[in-house]
């Protein structure tokens, strides 16, 4: 097969209508129901699990996929595919608690904390550790699984400033080796 076909493969897979689904907002005596609603309105795909990383991990390196095993074979019953998401964009309180340089750091110095999405310093190390981690896990469990469509790896990719010691060297030295000079730098930007 070459690329062309490949790719026109994976777009006959999108073949359909397809929704968010968040199954971790229903109680789960009413999942059955909510599935063969999706069903009815012929949906073909759903996007799912991508702020679910409290679930999935409660506590660090503690795993529980029972809810999401049970989603996907009720959606399986109804021939509805998965993009299957990573949960990286919303960290558990635990990590966030356990390890602060996850949190960004604003322009005044205080830290922008656990509660809200993208809430995560683009250079921390744990933040990639434990992400590449969640991930992981997801694709061994999942990655064989043909009811998986694709895979999400972020809904909104980026992240927010952050201006902690770290950021700040960084983007330092990336503009060091790319401009050389703050003149340089200011003339670009005005260009």
């Amino acid at each position: 097969m070459n690329m062309a076909s490949d790719i026109n493969a994976v777009i006959r897979s999108f073949h359909g209508l397809g929704a968010a689904f968040y199954p971790e907002h229903h109680p789960r005596e009413s999942l059955r129901e909510y599935v063969a609603l999706l069903a009815e309105a012929e949906i073909s795909f759903v996007r799912m699990a991508e702020f679910t990383w409290d679930i999935m991990e409660p506590r660090e390196g503690e795993f529980d996929f029972g809810w999401l095993d049970e989603a996907l074979q009720l959606l399986a019953e109804r021939d509805i595919r998965v993009i299957l998401c990573t949960p990286t964009a919303v960290p558990p309180r635990w990590a966030c608690d356990s390890y602060p340089d996850i949190c960004p750091v604003l322009q005044d110095g205080r830290t922008f904390g656990f509660g809200i999405r993208r809430y995560t310093c683009p250079t921390s190390p744990s933040y990639r550790r434990l992400s590449e981690r969640i991930a992981g896990v997801l694709a061994e469990r999942y990655g064989a699984n043909p009811q998986i469509l694709a895979w999400q790896l972020d809904n909104e990719p980026g992240h927010p400033f952050c201006f902690c010691q770290r950021c700040r060297q960084l983007f330092q030295t990336w503009c060091l080796q790319h401009f050389g000079t703050v003149e340089r730098f200011n003339k670009e930007l005005l260009t």
